[in-house]
């Protein structure tokens, strides 16, 4: 076993690591090493050690669970595509609509409007037309 210190979020902590023996480590903070019999560290120390069993069958679950599923995966890439025809199919039906597509683009383009200014002056006022503002003949002005 071996004990370093570490500063954890800014608080001094006593790492305990069983060597060789991953996900075993203990912190502990620093006061509780330093301040009373360590009880309560040893007791730390021992719960994490009498983990060790059931983490080993964990991890070995978790290790048949992962080659089943390499196994799996393995299998999966020496089966044929079951969507060969669909996906032909539908390639087929995305290279007609691209080439639809494409048409209009070769194209040439039409030949811009001729430009017309714009007319910003309002005509010329007399009586029977109104000027800007006005709704319409009006008596008496």
């Amino acid at each position: 076993m071996t004990a370093r210190t570490r500063s954890v979020l800014g608080n001094p902590v006593v790492v305990f690591q069983f060597e060789g023996i991953p996900e075993t480590e203990v912190r502990v903070p620093i006061e509780h090493v330093l301040d009373g019999d360590g009880v309560g560290v040893i007791r730390q120390i021992e719960n994490r050690l009498s983990s060790i069993p059931d983490r080993i069958s964990k991890a070995q679950l978790e290790l048949q669970e992962h080659q089943r599923s390499l196994e799996e995966a393995q299998r999966s890439l020496t089966t044929p595509f079951r969507h060969t025809e669909q996906l032909g199919a539908a390639r087929g039906a995305l290279a007609a609509v691209d080439a639809q597509l494409a048409i209009p683009a070769a194209l040439p383009e039409p030949a811009p409007a001729p430009h017309r200014p714009e007319h910003t002056a309002y005509p010329e006022t007399g009586p029977h037309s109104p000027g800007p503002g006005d709704t319409g003949p009006s008596r008496n002005r």
